[in-house]
């Protein structure tokens, strides 16, 4: 549980450092797009999955 955390903590904790270290406005403005985009595309992936899974096992039984 500790690693996991760890792990979803890295990607921010990179971020971060990318933005202090980025001083273009544009670049900081795309990182923030992608910062917001990339939940979105987490949740639509995991419903995605989780629909699929439940359509394929009741086909099944």
């Amino acid at each position: 549980m500790l690693i996991g955390g760890l792990l979803a903590l890295a990607p921010a904790g990179y971020l971060a450092i990318e933005m202090v270290q980025v001083r273009s406005f544009a670049a900081e403005n795309i990182l923030f797009l992608m910062l917001g985009t990339l939940p979105a595309v987490g949740g639509a992936l995991v419903i995605g999955a989780i629909w699929v899974f439940s359509t394929t096992r009741n086909k099944r039984s």
